[in-house]
């Protein structure tokens, strides 16, 4: 199958990162084998319900991170408090009363989202994975029930750049999804015959995905999405089907 260029575009930007990653996984697999075990799965391949903290003889590591994270939790996205708020960037329209009683509901509203989400528990996994590499990822979508819907990323599935600003506009994430979801996920997508022939015979195989969400600089990747400045993409790492 040939490859289209939004996905060669993708492998070859998770490529590119891969490489440059690979010296930071060591000291990572180092860090999460001393302070935070359950993930501990970086370099080397565990399998789930498997030990990992033979290499801990003193507790103290492990909890002076949890100490931090509580501490993290509490002070900057607390439940018995409203965490942030809103203000235009104009200081005219900030200071007139219906604009700011506008941004005072909508704040309201964002806080009834965040408390019907599962965001605080994601929000507390995300402060570990920050304490312990110095980098973290959360992904957000769309939930029917919920409106929100969070996940922290493990650091060993993120791949990072940075723009000349210094600021990450880059991140291409490569995991692995159970072949019965991918119809659920993609409703709209006619697979290719190797995957609609591994959905049918084997539901429980994993399939190795990358989603990347970068600068939209192919122009229109998507139709909806031709003046957006960022593209978000999956593509099938083995078939470049996207």
């Amino acid at each position: 199958m040939e490859l289209t260029p939004k996905a060669k575009k993708v492998i070859s930007t998770f490529d590119s990162l891969k490489n440059q990653r690979d010296t930071w996984e060591n000291h990572w697999q180092d860090v999460a084998d001393y302070m935070l075990p359950r993930k501990a799965d970086i370099t080397e391949t565990r399998t789930r319900g498997d030990k990992r903290h033979d290499q801990i003889y003193d507790g103290t590591a492990t909890h002076a991170l949890e100490l931090l994270a509580a501490s993290l939790h509490g002070m900057l996205t607390s439940t018995t408090s409203s965490w942030f708020s809103l203000k235009f960037r104009d200081d005219v329209i900030d200071q007139d009363d219906t604009s700011r009683e506008w941004l005072e509901n909508c704040n309201k509203v964002m806080l009834q989202a965040f408390s019907r989400s599962n965001f605080q528990q994601e929000i507390f996994e995300l402060y570990h994975d920050l304490i312990a590499f110095g980098t973290a990822g959360m992904f957000i979508q769309n939930d029917e029930e919920d409106d929100l819907r969070f996940r922290t990323i493990h650091i060993a599935e993120l791949y990072i750049a940075e723009n000349q600003k210094g600021t990450v506009d880059t991140v291409v994430r490569k995991f692995n999804l159970k072949a019965k979801v991918l119809p659920a996920m993609f409703p709209k997508t006619e697979f290719p015959k190797e995957l609609q022939d591994l959905i049918k015979d084997k539901p429980h195989e994993d399939v190795p995905i990358l989603h990347a969400v970068m600068p939209n600089e192919m122009g229109g990747i998507y139709e909806n999405n031709i003046n957006k400045p960022f593209t978000s993409c999956y593509v099938h790492k083995s078939t470049g089907f996207n």
